[in-house]
Parts: C-alpha cells; sequence; structure tokens
C-alpha cells in the first residue's frame, strides 16, 4: 500500500480522539480528562506507547531529537513533584497521564518522522478538519445552535468533542498549516483544497470567538506570507493593506460585539485577563516549586471568587502551567521548547517559524495546552514541535522548498 504509514498516522489521531473527545458536547472549559477513567488501563497503554516508540525508533525509523537532557530533567520534575502535592489517588492519576501524554507524542512523532513532512501536514490537517467538523455537528444537535462571536454566552460557543478553546486554537493551527502546504508547490486541486480548509476554520475560530486564536493565525499567516512575496513594492503593499485592515477589522469586531450582544470588546477582555494573572501570579508565590497539581488555586481563592464567580482557569496557559506544575518545571518546559524552535530556526530559516508563533502567541491568552496531562491539545502541541519541527526532511533542504 503506497500510503500505509500516512493511514496509520491518520487512524492513530483519529482513535486518539474517539478516546479523549466527548461525544455529548462540552460547552465550557471543563478538563478533557474524565479522573472517573481507569488509569490502570491508561497506565498500561502508556507503556505500551513507550515500548513500542522504543522499538520503532531504534529499527526503523530515526526521530532527530537532540534534547534528551532537558526533556529528561523536565520529566522527572514532573514525575517528582507528581508525588508529593497531592493525596496517593491524584499523584498516580497526574503521574500516569504526564506518562501516557509523552508516549502518545513520541510516538506520533516518530510515525511522522517516518513519511514525508508534506504528507503528515495533511494528514494533521485533515484530522483537525475532521475533529472540528464533528465538533461542529455535536454541538448544533446535542448543546446549542452555532452562533458567531457569542463570546460572554459559554453554552454558545462551539465546543462539540473538546473544549471551545480547543478547537478555537486546533482551527487556527490548521489556517497555519494550510497556508505552509499552499506554499510547498501544492497541485491546482490541492491549492483549492486548503483554500476550502481555510474558510471552514475561520468559521469555526468565529464560531469558538476563540481570540487568541484569531490573534495568532494571523502574526503565523504574516511570517509565512510576507518573505514569500518576490519583491518589495508587493511586500510594502502588503505592509499597507495589514494598517489599514487591522484596526478596521478591530472597531468593526468591537461595534458589533458591543451592539449586537453588550460584551466585552478586546481590550476590555485584557484587562479581565490582566487581573487573574495578577492574582494567579500571587498564588504561584505561595507554590514557588511544586504548584497545585490537580487543585485549583483560583477556584478556592476568595478574591478570585469575588473578582469573577466561578473562576478556575487563569486565562493563560504558561501561568495556567506555574500553577499546576511550579516555576522549575515551567522553566525547562520553555527551555526544551525554545531550543526545539531556535533548531528548526536556524537550520531552515523559513515558514516553519511560524509553528513556533502560533503556539507561543495563542495559549499565552488562553487554555491548557501547556498542562502536561492528557488531552488533544496537548498532543498536537508537543508532536507540532518534536513531530514537525524536528522532522529530517527540514534539514534536508532540496526535499522541502517552497515556491
Amino acid at each position: 500500500m503506497k500510503y500505509k504509514l500516512e493511514l496509520i498516522l491518520f487512524f492513530s489521531l483519529s482513535a486518539i480522539v474517539a478516546a479523549l473527545g466527548s461525544w455529548q458536547g462540552q460547552y465550557n472549559s471543563a478538563l478533557a480528562w474524565d479522573p472517573d477513567k481507569n488509569y490502570s488501563l491508561f497506565l498500561v497503554s502508556a507503556t505500551i506507547a513507550w515500548i513500542i516508540t522504543a522499538i520503532i525508533l531504534k529499527r526503523e525509523l530515526k526521530l532527530n531529537f537532540p534534547f534528551k537532557t532537558t526533556l529528561f530533567f523536565l520529566l522527572l520534575n514532573l514525575f517528582v513533584i507528581c508525588f508529593f502535592r497531592d493525596d496517593i489517588s491524584k499523584s498516580f492519576r497526574n503521574f500516569v497521564s504526564i506518562f501516557l501524554t509523552y508516549g502518545i507524542i513520541f510516538f506520533l512523532s516518530a510515525l511522522i518522522n517516518s513519511i514525508k513532512l508534506k504528507n503528515a501536514l495533511v494528514v494533521i490537517n485533515l484530522t483537525l478538519l475532521l475533529v472540528v467538523v464533528l465538533s461542529g455537528y455535536i454541538h448544533a444537535t446535542r448543546v446549542a445552535p452555532l452562533t458567531f462571536f457569542a463570546h460572554d454566552n459559554i453554552t454558545a460557543r462551539m465546543g462539540g468533542l473538546f473544549p471551545f478553546s480547543h478547537i478555537g486554537l486546533m482551527a487556527g493551527f490548521s489556517i497555519v498549516l494550510s497556508l505552509i502546504l499552499l506554499w510547498l508547490k501544492p497541485a491546482k486541486s490541492e491549492f483549492f483544497l486548503n483554500l476550502i480548509q481555510i474558510t471552514i476554520m475561520t468559521i469555526a475560530i468565529a464560531l469558538t470567538d476563540t481570540r487568541s486564536a484569531i490573534i495568532a493565525a494571523f502574526a503565523a499567516g504574516c511570517l509565512i506570507v510576507l518573505p514569500r512575496l518576490k519583491d518589495l513594492k508587493q511586500r510594502l503593499s502588503a505592509i499597507f493593506s495589514i494598517i489599514i485592515i487591522v484596526p478596521i477589522g478591530y472597531f468593526a469586531y468591537s461595534t458589533y460585539i458591543v451592539n449586537s450582544t453588550g460584551e466585552q470588546t478586546i481590550v476590555q477582555s485584557l484587562d479581565y485577563r490582566v487581573g487573574i494573572w495578577k492574582m494567579a501570579i500571587r498564588g504561584i508565590g505561595n507554590r514557588p516549586f511544586s504548584g497545585y497539581g490537580s487543585e485549583s488555586y483560583l477556584s478556592e481563592t476568595i478574591e478570585a471568587a469575588s473578582y469573577s464567580p466561578g473562576l478556575s482557569d487563569p486565562h493563560s496557559a504558561i501561568i495556567g502551567l506555574a500553577l499546576q506544575s511550579g516555576i522549575f518545571a515551567s522553566l525547562l518546559f520553555l527551555i526544551l521548547y525554545a531550543k526545539i524552535s531556535a533548531k528548526a530556526i536556524v537550520s531552515n530559516p523559513k515558514m516553519f517559524s511560524a509553528v513556533s508563533v502560533y503556539w507561543a502567541v495563542a495559549p499565552f491568552f488562553w487554555g491548557d495546552t501547556y498542562l502536561q496531562t492528557i488531552g488533544f491539545i496537548q498532543i498536537i502541541f508537543g508532536i507540532s514541535f518534536i513531530g514537525i519541527l524536528l522532522h529530517s526532511d527540514l534539514y534536508a533542504k532540496k526535499q522541502i522548498e517552497p515556491t
């Protein structure tokens, strides 16, 4: 079979979606991981994933991962603090979740590295399309009608298989992958398919109203498109268009939000987040080394309850990671992924820097993307770096070149 490994990758990703997704629909930012699941079964699954990955890496595949020391200390730190901050039951669940997450990330990354990078990007993008379309159907039929820009109406924001913030981040990343694929000498049919996918994902972001995904996808898109323009005149025209379009777009969006729904503008939403970040940082100061684990600092703080009833999410992935795992683990995490980004950018300073930019910007303002416990968005984040940015094709420049 010509595309055997590509099919294995697609079905592996689809199986993970089926296992972790909520088929009854999600309408809030609840954890994708159900604490009532059988963790003994998942421990066995994680062990098998690590064993299979080790066998594949040793015998058939070559995974370019030069940062073993940083990864080792990150995982060691996460595993150790798991057993010193919660009761034994919660500690075991956190340990298994982290173990399984990285087992899956390395298994998928090894598989990605065994096929052409362009083919891997297509498979990942198709999986994201499947997730978004299914989520839209599930949300519309089991949760609430699809509604554009329903920012303060949590139930109306399109979730489906996963929380709406995760769907928005996946849709934004799919736009980035589609833009990259547009510049990798696509056939005419592939060109139009990528344009269609960009359109679908843009609609999905509007249905989730995930503003951080909009900003991150736009920034990453500029990094892909602007350097590819042929002459200075084209670049200046594009920059001038951006200068005009951005303020008009912001004004139109803010006017629609205020007049139609009475919800927060982007500036008001940012002010709201800054207040949350200040409280979360004070919480980090109380437990700088161990973090709070499965506990939610904000949901148990009187200050947070008075600021926003029911608040539990710090609304920033990096702050959320520090709350969960402590400052030292957060630094190791940032060092690891910064090293991977630097290697990819220095060795092949082209459009793939957009992948790093997207995952730096989008989760900064929302979500639990950086948390090490199991979730589909965490797996997509991991393979974006270990699978895509360390792919051997990026370091064999004749194999993958933009037009």
